[in-house]
């Protein structure tokens, strides 16, 4: 995982023997679970390309509220449990069963300078 002070950035995608690849959360594709640190509410925070995330699985009876911080949950076995992902700002009920959920990063991907990767033994 990398991580800035404000929450997760992504992680190392590939590496050379100088440099590292970072995949960003916000890349299509990317993905970490995320959980509401009150609720314990969890589900799968995607990226799609753009500049806001997903948030997956959430069923269409459970109460997100906009504004709501959604941490890592530590169950993609990428992400330590309980860094900062991003606020909710956009949450309605879904046209089946599960709720339409954006989150904006709280890391700002534009005046980002410094990362920590961080490893396991």
């Amino acid at each position: 995982p990398v991580i800035a002070p404000e929450g997760i950035v992504g992680r190392v995608w590939t590496t050379t023997p100088f440099t590292s690849e970072v995949e960003l959360i916000t890349n299509s594709g990317a993905a970490a679970g995320g959980m509401l640190k009150n609720s314990r509410l969890q589900g799968v925070v995607q990226g799609d390309g753009s500049r806001l995330l997903q948030w997956n699985f959430i069923p269409n009876n459970e109460s997100v509220e906009v504004g709501d911080i959604v941490y890592t949950s530590g169950t993609d076995r990428i992400y330590p449990k309980g860094i900062p992902i991003g606020r909710v700002v956009e949450s309605r009920e879904g046209p089946i069963i599960y709720r339409d959920i954006w989150v904006e990063p709280l890391v700002d991907f534009l005046r980002l300078e410094e990362v920590m990767v961080i490893i396991s033994r």
